[in-house]
């Protein structure tokens, strides 16, 4: 097996910083990776060919947040979360059996940065490792190990601030 391209995906997540310097995050999303399956390496697809995995995930993370009160702020994440995935031939043709489980609880370690274009809105970019807990996302058993992939996102966030943080961010205004 080996990379062809990465593919697009999407996800919606939500951050909640209890603490400056402690998040916690929580993402939904679908996505695709591309490979090729070398012939005469899965039964399932004799001849072999460009293949995907489609995935759908739910994921929990705590952050740390580095320079929270910047206007640009690098973090850390560790978390896990749960992901069905479907490895299939561009034909369609299933990659694994069905009496194998589709579904795997990961670990991810990442990171990433946001940069605060107002006290509302940011962009965010982040990256990721994710470290399966099982060796079938390709559709294939191989003797390495599990299965893992890298995972890039860019994203716009949108910030909801309680009445107590507004309050405190009117009076840090006042006092400049």
């Amino acid at each position: 097996y080996t990379l062809v391209t990465p593919k697009v995906g999407g996800a919606l997540s939500l951050t909640y910083n209890p603490f400056d310097y402690i998040g916690i995050r929580a993402l939904v999303g679908v996505g695709q990776f591309g490979y090729k399956v070398t012939a005469g390496s899965n039964s399932m697809a004799p001849t072999g060919g460009e293949s995907n995995s489609t995935f759908v995930t739910g994921n929990l993370y705590v952050t740390a947040n580095l320079m929270p009160n910047s206007r640009f702020n690098p973090f850390v994440a560790v978390g896990a979360g749960y992901m069905y995935f479907d490895p299939r031939t561009n034909g369609g043709v299933a990659l694994i059996s069905g009496n194998l489980d589709k579904t795997d609880i990961p670990l991810y370690f990442g990171g990433g940065a946001d940069f605060f274009l107002s006290e509302f809105i940011s962009i965010s970019a982040t990256g990721e490792y994710c470290l399966g807990r099982v060796d079938w996302y390709d559709g294939a058993k191989i003797k390495s190990g599990n299965d893992s992939y890298l995972r890039g996102g860019l994203e716009i966030r949108y910030y909801f601030f309680d009445q107590g943080f507004m309050t405190k961010m009117l009076e840090a205004l006042k006092s400049r």
